[in-house]
C-alpha cells in the first residue's frame, strides 16, 4: 500500500492534467472507505498536494471536480464517483479564499447534499481545508408534511438542512515537520 501511495502522490507533482486526473481519481477511490487508507494519505501530505492543483488550475473543471472529490473522502464522508456531485466555485468571502459547492441529489428527489469545501490561506504558504455537508429537503417535502418546519430543529433555517462538519484540515505547505513522531506529524496536519 506505500509503495502505491508514493507513487500516486509523486505524481500529483507533475502537469499533464490527464495523468493528475488519474492519479487524483486513484487517491479518491483508495481513501472512499478505508480510514488505514485515509490516515496514511494524510500522513504522507496529501491534502497538501490536493490543494496545490486547486490553485494552479483554477479554471480546469474536471481537475477541480476530482480533487474536491478526493478532498471529501480523505475527509471521511465517503462520497462515491457514482452519487453524480455537481461542483461550482462559490463566491470567496476573503482574499485568498477559495470556496466551493457540491451538490447531490438523493434518489427519492425530496432531499439533496449540499457540501462546503473552503480553502483559505492564514499565512505564506499554509491554508485551512474545511469540508461541510448539509442535507437538504426540498419544498416538495416540506408541502408533503403540511410545511410545519421547526425552526429550532434547523440550524440553518433558511435552507431548511443540517449541517455536518467532516474535518478542518489546517496544513503548511512547508513546515510540516518530517523526523518528528507520528503523533506530532498529525497534530501539524489535522486540528
Amino acid at each position: 500500500d506505500a509503495g502505491l501511495v508514493t507513487a500516486l502522490l509523486s505524481v500529483l507533482t507533475c502537469t499533464n492534467e490527464e495523468l493528475l486526473i488519474y492519479a487524483v481519481r486513484a487517491i479518491s477511490r483508495m481513501s472512499y472507505d478505508s480510514s488505514k487508507q485515509q490516515e496514511l494519505l494524510l500522513r504522507r501530505g496529501a491534502v497538501p498536494r490536493l490543494v496545490a492543483i486547486l490553485l494552479r488550475f483554477p479554471h480546469k473543471e474536471a481537475l477541480e471536480e476530482v480533487c474536491l472529490l478526493a478532498l471529501c473522502n480523505l475527509s471521511g464522508m465517503g462520497v462515491a464517483e457514482e452519487a453524480g456531485m455537481i461542483w461550482e466555485r462559490g463566491a470567496s468571502l476573503r482574499p485568498g479564499e477559495c470556496v466551493f459547492h457540491g451538490v447531490s441529489p438523493h434518489t427519492c428527489g425530496f432531499a439533496s447534499s449540499v457540501t462546503l469545501v473552503r480553502v483559505s490561506q492564514w499565512g505564506p504558504g499554509q491554508y485551512v481545508v474545511s469540508i461541510e455537508d448539509f442535507q437538504r429537503c426540498s419544498s416538495s417535502f416540506w408541502n408533503l408534511h403540511g410545511n410545519k418546519r421547526a425552526q429550532h430543529w434547523f440550524p440553518f433555517f433558511s435552507l431548511g438542512s443540517c449541517s455536518n462538519m467532516f474535518k478542518v484540515i489546517k496544513f503548511s505547505t512547508r513546515n510540516v515537520p518530517r523526523t518528528k513522531s507520528l503523533k506530532t506529524r498529525v497534530f501539524h496536519t489535522l486540528l
